[in-house]
């Protein structure tokens, strides 16, 4: 199975697992993936599966964070900016606030830039504190800097 099937099989595997059970079941699926480039594609597709399902529960911090964390920051900043410029949501937020525990000044930025824009567009209370919390913990680290 070339690498493309290999990874729509898992998208496929991982979007059925969408419901209840979803760590239950997408967890032995993403948990026996390593953070290699051969498995970079699957971020960016993972991180669209979240904004299309903004009701589900994904766990906390759930295989998908796992999954993507295997990766360096610098490798998935970009996509997960991408994503809460697109649909920002409990769960990217979630795996933000993660990266504002490193000491990267480029993703700081990167981070800062995205939040603070999406957080403009956010129609969801609960949604714009959490934001506001991860801005002000960037803010703070910046300061420090």
């Amino acid at each position: 199975m070339n690498t493309n099937a290999k990874h729509e099989a898992i998208l496929d595997s991982v979007r059925g697992a969408v419901g209840d059970w979803f760590s239950f079941e997408a967890g032995p699926v993403l948990g026996a993936l390593d953070g290699t480039d051969a498995n970079l594609p699957l971020v960016p597709a993972l991180l669209e599966l979240i904004e299309q399902n903004s009701e589900e529960d994904f766990g906390t911090p759930g295989p998908i964070v796992s999954f993507i964390e295997r990766f360096s920051p610098q490798v998935y900043t970009p996509f997960l900016v991408d994503s809460l410029m697109r649909n920002p949501h409990h769960y990217n937020v979630l795996l933000a606030s993660r990266l504002a525990n490193t000491d990267d000044l480029h993703v700081f930025r990167a981070l800062l830039g995205a939040l603070q824009s999406a957080r403009d567009l956010a129609t969801d209370d609960d949604l714009a504190g959490d934001m506001d919390d991860v801005i002000d913990r960037i803010l703070i680290k910046l300061d420090a800097c």
